[in-house]
């Protein structure tokens, strides 16, 4: 019962909180979105870009399902991204997605072995924020995401709005709500919860010399149930507190980055002997951003933890754009 109740929400939720994306301000590698609309109106200009994402995976006892369909310790490619961002003046339009990822995921519940499930995802995110007297932004979102594995199809979508605020040039902070819904053919009507995210950031500089900055956030979503089609099972979706912080700097056109992550999904109270389960991730990036052109080289780690069960995933990427205007 708990692989069926508890496992199909982590395979598609902890997938959702993988996004690359910047909560208060833009990222200074102009390829990576925005999770909160208001954000994009701190871009630097308009932007097109997209990049390539490659992974790994190994457990410590190298114990894996026999119905994984490729050799996971070859490094295989997991999808591609795309952006365009255009800002004309004080209003600011995104569009980013990610196409064709396909990835595995893992359950930590049986610790004599690992249960991996391959699962293909396809995401589009709409954002569009103005700009007040370059001191506050409002934005509006919607996202959908489409998951597809062995045996379930489901659909996420999302609308949300958001607000930025800027201090003394150099201090922003922001804060945004958005409604989600799941919808699957398993359930007996949609899923439905809120999230909640907030941050902090501290930036200085131009992208165009030397520039620093500084951010933290956190995200809460809500814990939900829906009953399954013809059956007197639930679907349980656990609460999720993400925490994040990065720090980004430009020097003589060379970009370095640093990312950590921690995703917390807490134990249902209704399942016995569930147990919380921790994701971690850790980013690094070196670029190149002269003036227009930005390319920029990943190497991210990923270890999921589940009592004292332990899996890890390795990634590598690739991001270019161009900005004008």
């Amino acid at each position: 019962m708990k692989n069926i109740l508890i496992f199909a929400t982590l395979l598609i939720f902890s997938s959702i909180n993988g996004v690359s994306a910047q909560v208060v301000t833009p990222s200074l590698d102009p390829t990576n979105p925005v999770e909160i609309a208001a954000a994009a109106s701190w871009r630097f200009g308009s932007t097109i870009g997209g990049g390539g994402k490659w992974g790994t995976q190994k457990s410590d006892g190298d114990q894996l399902d026999s119905s994984t369909q490729s050799d996971l310790s070859d490094m295989a490619f997991v999808n591609s991204s795309y952006i365009f961002a255009y800002q004309p003046t004080t209003v600011t339009f995104e569009i980013s997605g990610v196409v064709n990822e396909t990835d595995y995921q893992w359950d930590g519940s049986d610790s004599t072995s690992d249960s991996l499930t391959e699962y293909e995802k396809n995401e589009t995110n709409l954002k569009l924020a103005i700009r007040g007297n370059n001191q506050v932004s409002v934005g509006i979102e919607f996202q959908s995401e489409n998951y597809k594995d062995a045996s379930t199809d489901s659909k996420l979508t999302a609308y949300g709005g958001s607000f930025g605020m800027r201090f003394l040039d150099s201090i922003f902070i922001s804060g945004g709500l958005n409604r989600k819904t799941l919808k699957a053919d398993e359930f007996e009507s949609d899923l439905k919860w809120q999230e909640v995210i907030g941050g902090v950031a501290f930036q200085f500089g131009s992208p165009d010399q030397n520039m620093f900055k500084i951010e933290g956030a956190i995200k809460i979503e809500d814990k939900a149930k829906v009953n399954l089609s013809n059956s007197a099972l639930y679907y349980y979706r656990p609460k999720i507190t993400t925490t994040q912080g990065s720090i980004e700097t430009i020097l003589g056109g060379y970009l370095l980055s640093y990312r950590y992550r921690k995703i917390l999904f807490e134990a249902i109270d209704d399942i016995a002997l569930d147990r919380d389960r921790e994701e971690t991730r850790n980013r690094i990036g070196l670029g190149y951003r002269p003036t227009v052109l930005t390319m920029v080289l990943y190497g991210e780690t990923r270890i999921e933890m589940e009592d004292s069960n332990k899996y890890e995933t390795q990634y590598l990427g690739f991001n270019v754009s161009f900005s004008f205007m």
